[in-house]
């Protein structure tokens, strides 16, 4: 059995079964029927089905899932990636589309907001998402996106030219973004991958927030 510190994740995780897992890159993760204490809904409002009873990200917490196992303690503690974006910023309606599930472990959120060489300059920014009727539409490339072949929808970072910088949520399986994986060695349940938007068109309610404010989410991300 896999042993974390105080308990948490103590003989939840079948090492047979995370190695599968890791080979397969898959995430989801069963803890035989009881609330696992590394709960995903922690930080969720219970108005969106989380337990609100405290932040997933606590620093002993992390450690304690990583002494479970690196691979899936790695794993376990990116469940929340982008919740916070869509706590601070999003709508009612994006909270309730996207961090519902969420809690229950039925989808995942990756955060597109790199496009540079090695994926650390948030400053070069040259996807485009040009405003339209009723709709943006998408176009440019992320680089080194955290859980790209897993996720079910993307939160992207940027440019429409009278908007500035915005955040636009778009489901993995919108017409025109291809997810192309990027091989790496070890911590497979966390795979990364590339995105490429070639016109691909969301409804002007996916953006997150206001106009000339898709930096603010981009600082939450990495703070």
């Amino acid at each position: 059995m896999c042993r974390g510190r105080n308990g948490v994740c103590e003989g939840e995780f079948d090492p047979d079964l995370v190695l599968e897992l890791d080979e397969s890159e898959h995430f989801r993760i069963p803890c035989g029927g009881r609330p696992p204490s590394w709960d995903s809904s922690a930080f969720i409002s219970g108005s969106l089905r989380g337990t609100g009873t405290g932040p997933l990200r606590e620093p002993s917490r992390d450690r304690s899932l990583l002494q479970g196992g690196l691979g899936v303690g790695s794993a376990l503690s990116t469940v929340d990636l982008g919740s916070e974006i869509l706590l601070k910023f999003g709508s009612l309606e994006q909270k309730e589309r996207f961090l519902t599930p969420l809690t229950k472990g039925e989808a995942r959120l990756g955060v597109a907001f790199a496009e540079s060489e090695d994926g650390r300059d948030l400053t070069v920014l040259s996807a485009m998402a040009e405003k339209r009727t009723d709709e943006y539409s998408l176009r440019g490339k992320k680089r080194f996106v955290l859980n790209a072949p897993l996720a079910n929808a993307f939160l992207t970072l940027c440019q429409e030219p009278k908007e500035g910088w915005i955040t636009i949520d778009c489901r993995a399986t919108r017409d025109g973004i291809e997810i192309h994986p990027i091989e790496k060695m070890g911590l497979r349940m966390i795979p990364f991958g590339d995105l490429f938007f070639k016109e691909a068109c969301v409804p002007l309610s996916s953006r997150v927030g206001k106009k000339d404010r898709g930096s603010r989410t981009s600082i939450i991300t990495i703070t």
